[in-house]
């Protein structure tokens, strides 16, 4: 076994496998996370699977698959998600699909303020490439696709800060990537996995300021759609934002493609990319100049209308109008165009059913984020009740309406299902609009929200249930 780095000086031999003349004749040679793997004849062994580092120590035989001097012959050595799998002939079973991998588990490759970890391998004939280092620490996932594929040696390469970081006043996560193709590294296409950790999220969600935060835990559906990626086009030799040669771009990742892996303890981030090289997650800012300023739903000639005025309209590119029967689950009802410099907009639609029905207007804003207005509600056949109580059941916030002119005070009572009072206040209502109560602090269960008109001494009561 030989290696060279292409010049006369650093051409020498790894290691006399087969002492003498006779040659052990190293063949089907194949990388897996920067270990060969081969086979070759010591002449004790036979023809046997090896491994070697480049070192003639790290040279090894791994195993006398058919023992003694008969050759297992191991051919098609394919590295795949970090194991080698091959065809090698044993004595009781004859020519068979074995496997070695050397990775029990895997963490993720890197520390928080340490050296970047960077693998170079080929991409000829791998229809993916896992990329870690030599102690099963994993760094990402690379697989050739669209139209100019990538191939060639890429180099995969993970950096984490000591601590969030900052470009241009925006916030960054610790871990960021680097993937650099061989060839056409501008136009090269494939599909890329990125890995972090719930810790590394976490700590970006407390050091983000009032930029929106990522998801919590594997079930937080809101924290996945606030994460988006920005590439940064070239090359660098810091490796931080800003210092690449090329251009920048917005990646949005599909929220199915955002997966907690919870045997693995990670999260894995998939998505397309056309052109290489600096990937780093971030969200965008959720204090936006977008204000809804007034929402109305009402039932006119048979059609439920929603009216909504807003501020800022030249920041909207357009509006989503969202409809629910459970005031949880919501769909598109209608998409609207945004008007330069116009704030007041409407929208009808045909009653299509006698349920009470939820209505959401979302203002999505130039740079792609959103702002979701009140839940606005219609009853039965669009007659508007005395108390509404959604969403139900609730989490933490519970919002109710209630039918009554600007001058009403009522008297809440909250009460649980054996009839103990939980909360008592005595507030102004608002009219036609949400009233919003906290009970975050009380545990699940049935209870009964009693509200009492002070003015007219009419009382109204729902029940609701908490689930977490």
């Amino acid at each position: 076994l030989w290696k060279s780095d292409g010049t006369t000086a650093g051409t020498v031999q790894v290691k006399d496998i087969k002492s003498g003349a006779g040659g052990s004749f190293p063949d089907k040679l194949c990388n897996l996370n920067g270990i060969l793997f081969f086979q070759s004849d010591d002449g004790t062994n036979g023809i046997e699977l090896w491994k070697s580092d480049g070192t003639a120590g790290g040279t090894l035989l791994i195993q006398d698959i058919r023992t003694g001097v008969a050759n297992s012959n191991p051919m098609y050595l394919l590295a795949v998600e970090g194991e080698l799998f091959f065809q090698v002939q044993e004595n009781t079973y004859g020519k068979e699909l074995w496997k070695y991998g050397y990775c029990g588990t895997y963490s993720l490759a890197g520390t928080a303020g340490g050296a970047a970890v960077s693998l170079t391998k080929p991409m000829n004939c791998q229809p993916l490439s896992f990329y870690q280092d030599k102690t099963c620490n994993v760094i990402a996932r690379v697989q050739p696709s669209g139209t100019n594929y990538i191939n060639g040696n890429v180099t995969s390469k993970v950096k984490i800060d000591a601590s969030v970081q900052t470009y241009s006043g925006q916030p960054y996560v610790q871990r960021h990537y680097d993937i650099i193709p061989a060839l056409n590294a501008s136009t090269a296409t494939a599909t890329v996995t990125l890995y972090f950790s719930q810790a590394e999220f976490d700590n970006y969600n407390s050091n983000n300021g009032t930029y929106s935060d990522l998801p919590v835990n594997g079930l937080d559906a809101f924290g996945k759609s606030n994460l988006y990626i920005t590439q940064y086009h070239g090359t660098s030799a810091s490796g931080n934002p800003g210092t690449y040669s090329g251009g920048t771009a917005i990646i949005d990742p599909a929220d199915a493609n955002i997966v907690w892996n919870a045997a693995q303890n990670r999260w894995e981030v998939t998505f397309a990319v056309n052109g290489f090289s600096g990937f780093f997650v971030q969200t965008l800012i959720s204090v936006l100049p977008v204000t809804f300023i007034n929402t109305d739903a009402r039932i006119i000639n048979g059609g439920n209308r929603i009216s909504w005025t807003i501020t800022e309209p030249e920041n909207i590119d357009h509006f989503i109008i969202e409809r629910s029967l459970n005031s949880r689950d919501f769909t598109t009802a209608a998409t609207l165009p945004s008007e330069q410099n116009k704030t007041q907009y409407q929208f009808t639609e045909i009653a299509a059913s006698t349920e009470r029905v939820y209505y959401r207007i979302k203002a999505v804003l130039n740079n792609r984020s959103n702002v979701i207005s009140r839940i606005l509600t219609l009853g039965k056949s669009g007659e508007k009740q005395a108390l509404k109580l959604y969403p139900n059941p609730v989490n933490d916030k519970l919002y109710f309406e209630y039918d009554a002119d600007s001058t009403t005070t009522v008297d809440l009572s909250l009460f649980s299902s054996d009839g103990k009072i939980q909360y008592h206040e005595i507030r102004r209502a608002i009219v036609n609009g949400n009233n919003i109560i906290n009970v975050q602090s009380l545990q699940p269960g049935n209870y009964v929200l009693q509200i009492i008109n002070n003015n007219n001494g009419i009382t109204n009561s729902n029940k609701f249930t908490i689930r977490r």
